[in-house]
């Protein structure tokens, strides 16, 4: 609520040696005073209704940070704009490989599925271009669910072509997908742009993400239900070409990825 400024004018003008006008002038100061004493009272009141209105508290998961690091400071994951929550949050189907994640004390784990074409996009649409993908790899037959997952359930930024599948270890985590971008104020670094993907249940998602093989442009964020969280990018390590398992929090990533499936992967230790 904006208030305009109030402007109370006092008549100075009049004689102050003639008798009748200063009872006028008194009659007007008191006049003047009850309306400033009334106007004080509603801005008082006014504004302690706006605050409490209108504040953000430290636990509201509406607002996206902008740092990447620190992308969610409660349990809630933040949902924005771009966030994407549907009926199929229901879908959280038994995964057997959670027991390993259990066992290796890993909070998620990673498939890099390989290279999509920039074309196929949406999982309903192309969903038989994923299907063969999925086939084709092997993956389909370890990882069954695949073939089952809703359309809903794949995240895409607008230009990347490396298909990930994620899977936290929590049934119950909260979930949320974030896209990067460079911030060009401040030395190219990167931020949180928007909010592709939230979740309120730990079931399994692809991720399709990167235009580069040096900056990521997908940030994930895992809060299990004891409230830990990991935060990585999905990305190729330019080391071995094999999944990069490090996370921002010193968190453990297990990488379930098969690369002798994989058409474009070149093992070093043949050549």
């Amino acid at each position: 609520m904006a208030f305009d400024k109030i402007m109370v004018d006092f008549p100075y003008n009049v004689c102050y040696n003639d008798k009748k006008r200063r009872d006028i002038i008194v009659k007007f100061r008191l006049l003047s005073s009850i309306v400033a004493l009334s106007v004080a009272l509603c801005l008082v009141s006014c504004s302690g209704s706006k605050k409490k209105s209108g504040s953000v508290s430290s636990s509201d998961s509406s607002v996206p940070t902008q740092s990447v690091s620190e992308t969610v400071s409660s349990k809630e994951p933040p949902t924005g704009q771009g966030g994407d929550k549907s009926a199929d949050d229901d879908w959280n189907p038994f995964v057997m490989q959670r027991q390993v994640l259990l066992d290796e004390n890993c909070m998620c784990g990673v498939v890099y599925l390989g290279y999509v074409e920039a074309v196929a996009k949406d999982l309903g649409v192309d969903r038989e271009y994923y299907h063969n993908l999925f086939k084709a790899s092997g993956y389909a037959n370890n990882f069954d669910f695949l073939l089952s997952m809703p359309d809903d359930h794949l995240v895409s930024t607008p230009i990347g072509q490396e298909l990930y599948l994620i899977i936290p270890y929590d049934e119950n985590a909260h979930v949320a997908v974030n896209y990067l971008s460079f911030d060009e104020e401040n030395d190219f670094t990167l931020k949180v742009e928007d909010i592709l993907y939230t979740r309120d249940n730990g079931a399994p998602f692809l991720v399709k993400c990167n235009y580069s093989d040096i900056f990521p442009d997908s940030q994930v964020v895992i809060v299990d239900s004891k409230g830990e969280t990991l935060t990585f990018s999905p990305m190729l390590s330019l080391k071995d070409g094999r999944v990069n398992t490090s996370a921002e929090n010193g968190k453990t990533i297990y990488d379930f990825t098969v690369y002798s499936n994989l058409a474009d992967y070149e093992n070093d230790e043949e050549d």
